[in-house]
């Protein structure tokens, strides 16, 4: 119940209180027995209310404590492994999380050049999908990604980008990528 409704309540009171109607030397008694009617409206009305902010505090502070989704937002390392010849690469995303909606970007070192994409997607039923791309638009490399959280601070999934190299013509590419969060 919000505050607003109690304050009726409180000034209905206050001008019972001001009227001296539960003065004991009142020989009234249908005046007296009107008089504690309701007060014990009031008095249930207030019951009720506390009762009710109770139950909703109690349930708001179980999905506090028992958080139903985790919460990703942070630092995360990714592992992919883009050709064959050499080992894992990795990056780090720096993961934004409003709700279900997650943003962010994800810095690759290339040999020495640094090339950022930005993300938009949501984090839902533990899977993670977003989309992807660079954030210079001379760069030609986009796609997407879908990952499902395993373990605590872990994603297991794959990502597929269409991609052009250098004197080639440009290909899907679609290969296992895995997140392990970093703590700060």
């Amino acid at each position: 119940m919000k505050k607003v409704y109690l304050i009726p309540l409180l000034l209905i009171f206050i001008i019972l209180i001001a009227n001296d109607t539960f003065s004991e030397d009142s020989t009234d008694t249908t005046q007296n027995a009107f008089s504690i009617g309701i007060l014990q409206s009031m008095i249930g009305s207030i019951i009720l209310a506390a009762f009710q902010a109770l139950i909703w505090g109690g349930y708001r502070l179980y999905l506090f404590v028992f958080r139903v989704k985790p919460i990703i937002a942070g630092i995360w390392k990714t592992s992919f492994t883009e050709n064959e010849n050499n080992g894992p690469s990795h990056e780090t995303v720096t993961l934004k999380q409003k709700g279900s909606q997650v943003s962010g970007e994800i810095e690759y070192d290339d040999e020495g050049q640094k090339i950022i994409y930005k993300f938009k997607g949501s984090f839902k039923n533990l899977i993670l999908t977003a989309t992807y791309e660079s954030k210079d638009p001379q760069e030609y490399e986009r796609g997407s990604f879908s990952l499902q959280y395993k373990q605590k601070k872990k994603f297991k999934g794959q990502y597929v980008t269409f991609s052009k190299k250098e004197d080639s013509e440009p290909e899907f590419i679609a290969k296992e990528y895995t997140w392990e969060w970093i703590p700060k």
